[in-house]
Order: structure tokens, then sequence, then C-alpha cells
């Protein structure tokens, strides 16, 4: 989907993409370089230490981020007119795998999302 973005830059039809990338939290399958990551590709964040939980989720996002901002970059290129474009995470990491009773860490680190937009010529 990433690299489909270009294509549909070039429809010269007005359109609506929206995207979402599932692959920003678990389970873990990629490194920070794309690889398989240690200890075991596909881990499931129950069970995960919080560091090891953090650790997975960063070089996860670490490579996605720049898949991202490659598939922005050639968005950008392919365009005639400017486009809109928003990205913005649905939830946070959620490391400390408290669910049940969470505690106001886990729900500040849960509920913390990241939003950016572009209009036009470039970000504000």
């Amino acid at each position: 989907p990433l690299d489909t973005l270009a294509a549909i830059a070039r429809d010269p039809a007005p359109t609506f993409t929206y995207l979402h990338v599932m692959a920003a939290h678990a389970p873990f399958v990629f490194a920070a370089d794309g690889a398989l990551p240690t200890p075991a590709p596909g881990a499931q964040a129950a069970g995960l230490a919080p560091d090891t939980h953090r650790r997975l989720l960063l070089d996860q996002l670490r490579f996605l981020n720049a898949r991202v901002l490659r598939a922005l970059d050639a968005l950008l290129a392919a365009s005639a007119v400017p486009p809109i474009v928003i990205v913005q995470a649905d939830h946070g990491p959620a490391s400390l795998n408290v669910f049940q009773t969470p505690t106001p860490d886990a729900l500040r680190e849960r509920f913390g999302i990241t939003l950016r937009a572009m209009e036009g010529q470039g970000p504000e």
C-alpha cells in the first residue's frame, strides 16, 4: 500500500486515500533495518518485559517511519497539485501491558498519539 501513493497522486481525478499501517504495534515483525527482529519475529506484546516491548516497538517504528517518509516523498514528487496529508497514530504503544486496571502512566502512554498535517506547500 505505501508504494501505491505515487500512482494515486498521478491520477488526475480528486482522490481521498486512507491508509492504515497495521504493523506499528505487536506482533513485531520488523527490526530497524527491515530484517526479522530478535527475540522472535511475531512476538506478541503480552508477556514481554516493558523494556523489550519498547525496544521491539521502536525498532519496528524506525523501519516503518523510513518507509512512510519515502512514500510521502514519492507522493509529493508525483502530485501536480500539492496534496493535503494527515498522519495520525490511532493509539500509543501500551508497553506497560496494563489493560484490566490501568495506571495513570499506562493510560497516558496508551492515549498519547502523534498527529501531523501538511496542506499545500509544506508542513506548518
